[in-house]
């Protein structure tokens, strides 16, 4: 991008924003839930399941802790386990029934 008129060079985006249109004058943050960890990229890229990002311009997505998870990709939160299920995992994509005799009976388990 360009911010100036009779620039004799075009500036690169910075991690966590983007240029997808020649003759640019400025870089887009990239969105929630996406991130670009990239100099002078042209986009953004969706968080994977199990992560997400919850503000614009991000250069990475943070993993969901244990006892949340994120199903879907561009996601901007985790949603804590429902009630008899749980997650021990790191970054997971779903919660796990409890198995019989045992319980949960808060969410976030």
């Amino acid at each position: 991008y360009s911010q100036s008129t009779g620039a004799n060079k075009c500036s690169d985006c910075a991690a966590g924003t983007y240029s997808s249109s020649k003759e640019a004058s400025t870089c887009e943050n990239c969105p929630v839930g996406t991130f670009n960890s990239l100099i002078a990229a042209a986009n953004c890229s969706d968080c994977k399941t199990g992560k997400y990002s919850q503000s614009t311009g991000a250069n990475k997505c943070s993993d969901c802790a244990a006892g949340t998870y994120s199903s879907s990709k561009e996601a901007s939160t985790c949603e804590n386990c429902p009630v008899g299920t749980f997650n021990s995992l790191i970054a997971a994509a779903n919660c796990s029934d409890c198995k019989t005799g045992k319980y949960s009976q808060s969410t976030g388990a």
